[in-house]
């Protein structure tokens, strides 16, 4: 698999980070609603932060 380091260049959530915070709200509110599962890290076991916790 070849990463293009361009792409990086072109990343849009540096641009439009208002977007960003407001799609990471919706996402974390609907996957509390549903139940949904979070992975946890390893070392700790802890689970991992919803998306509008990072």
């Amino acid at each position: 698999m070849r990463i293009d380091a361009e792409s990086n260049l072109n990343d849009v959530a540096i641009s439009y980070p208002q977007v960003v915070r407001r799609l990471s709200k919706e996402l974390g509110t609907y996957l509390r609603k549903v139940g949904g599962q979070r992975p946890s890290f390893k070392s700790t076991g802890k689970p991992c932060p919803w998306p509008d916790e990072v």
